[in-house]
């Protein structure tokens, strides 16, 4: 059967709305998507920062995070961990279950805003190692069940995003394992204790 005018018109009309529909509804994702800011997370250096803290030699490693559409704003950005994971007696890794994304500390977090807005890129403090001690973890806050220690022929393998109002990175995740050897050689260190940036299980 032949479509009449008015139906064809009709069933135009419908289709149209349906798009202005689809428009209201997902509207702002799409246009996130397109045109919104895109943020991406990545280890900044597996050899660390070599800096005194308190007086002791320390080495500090770093998440950084960019937007890469600088035209658009990432509003109230944080680097959050989600997972935690360690090996058990069997070899195989287990994630500690968290209530929740657990924010970072900004490097240089004394200048800067809790949730600053990403123009340049920026640093968050992933943890860090003094001479003779242990590799710890440096959340913003340590729950009960969170072991943020690194011990002497331990490792860990951490998740972690960046977070805006408007959108989030594709989650990374490194490892660190630490012989507890200290070396003042920053190439040296670098085989006693191993940041690399891993595949997410």
């Amino acid at each position: 059967m032949p479509v009449l005018d008015s139906d064809w018109s009709t069933d135009r009309c419908s289709r149209r709305n349906f798009d202005y529909c689809g428009l209201a509804i997902w509207g702002e994702s799409v246009r996130a998507r397109l045109v919104g800011p895109r943020l991406t997370l990545r280890l900044f250096d597996s050899k660390g920062e070599r800096i005194d803290t308190n007086g002791a030699p320390s080495r500090w490693y770093h998440l950084n995070v960019t937007n890469a559409r600088r035209s658009a704003r990432a509003t109230n950005v944080r680097v959050v961990l989600t997972k935690v994971s360690r090996p058990s007696a069997d070899g195989q890794v287990h994630p500690t279950r968290l209530s929740g994304p657990i924010q970072l500390a900004w490097q240089h977090g004394h200048v800067l805003p809790q949730f600053p807005t990403l123009g340049p890129a920026l640093n968050a403090d992933l943890g860090f190692v003094k001479k003779d001690e242990v590799f710890r973890l440096t959340p913003t806050i340590i729950p009960n069940n969170l072991n943020v220690e690194v011990k002497r022929g331990e490792r860990v393998v951490i998740e972690a995003l960046a977070i805006s109002d408007e959108t989030e990175s594709a989650p990374v995740c490194v490892e660190i394992a630490w012989d507890g050897v200290w070396s003042e050689d920053a190439t040296e260190m670098e085989k006693h204790l191993v940041a690399k940036q891993v595949a997410c299980l």
